[in-house]
């Protein structure tokens, strides 16, 4: 079986040394491809002179979270991979995690760890909001039985860490060119729920997340309605219609010069956004 780690960095010289090390050390052989977003700190010289190893594919210009990950998903397919595990450049994979991940692959269900902060001493304070459509069914197994299944389903989490079957992204296809960074992981669940494939929590593999630490909040906040107006109105398991009469009643709700700013450029989108969609309902590796 064909394991594959794709890394998108972007002046990642904080952490990129710790994720590839991890890589390195996991108990299933894997081959890490890493997609350099045109970084600046000096990644573009210490990867490839210090990691002979890793596939890397540099690119002239920043990308984005999701056409760099589908370059790297792409590389990955074309090399027979059966399985690609996203993992961000801030992420750190336990040694055994594939191990546990693997067996419970069936090829209709996306797989993840447990996400914790970058420590190792907290659940990550996003994977909370995937957790909680399961965390009725793992705090009884915990507090009763004393022990947690091996997997659970599980809501929508970050792309963090991902683990992808091959037949899950021939059938979904890759992350949608509308989203440079943030919300791309948003829209892929939303397309997995439309093609029927699922999440699947495996409790006892783990990451850890160091975005607590080092995260952009300012950049992430920017043009936080923006992107969640884009998301809902990409929502293929929904109208175009009713996502758009939805953003527009959001907008009136709040009515702030920065809502009416962001509508505006969702709405000037809407013919691209509906072509996305048409794209996305045929899935068939779509992006890639």
């Amino acid at each position: 079986m064909k394991v594959y780690a794709v890394v998108v960095t972007y002046n990642s010289m904080k952490w990129i040394d710790r994720c590839l090390s991890h890589l390195a050390n996991s108990t299933i052989p894997v081959t890490t491809v890493v997609v350099d977003n045109a970084s600046i700190d000096g990644t573009r010289q210490h990867v490839p002179q210090n990691y002979a190893q890793v596939v890397w594919l540099p690119q002239t210009e920043n990308l984005g979270f999701g056409r760099a990950n589908n370059i790297g998903i792409r590389y990955a397919l074309d090399h027979g991979a059966d399985h690609v595990l996203l993992i961000n450049q801030d992420a750190y994979i336990a040694s055994d995690a594939l191990e546990l991940l693997l067996p419970h692959s069936d090829g209709t269900h996306v797989l993840t760890p447990v996400h914790m902060n970058g420590q190792g001493t907290h659940i990550d304070k996003g994977f909370e909001v995937g957790l909680f459509s399961a965390h009725h069914e793992v705090l009884n197994d915990a507090l009763t039985a004393g022990t947690l299944r091996e997997t659970y389903a599980i809501g929508e989490v970050c792309a963090a860490c991902w683990l992808l079957p091959a037949q899950v992204i021939r059938k979904v296809g890759g992350f949608d060119s509308l989203f440079h960074h943030y919300g791309e992981d948003n829209n892929f669940y939303h397309r997995m729920q439309y093609h029927n494939v699922g999440m699947c929590l495996v409790p006892q593999a783990k990451v850890r997340h160091d975005r607590l630490l080092h995260g952009d909040e300012q950049a992430y906040n920017n043009r936080l309605m923006e992107r969640r107006m884009l998301i809902e109105a990409c929502n293929i398991n929904k109208s175009l219609l009713r996502q758009t009469l939805k953003c527009i009643a959001l907008t009136m709700m709040v009515f702030r010069p920065q809502m009416l700013a962001a509508l505006a450029r969702v709405l000037w989108r809407l013919p691209m956004i509906a072509s996305h969609r048409t794209h996305n309902k045929k899935g068939g590796g779509c992006w890639l």
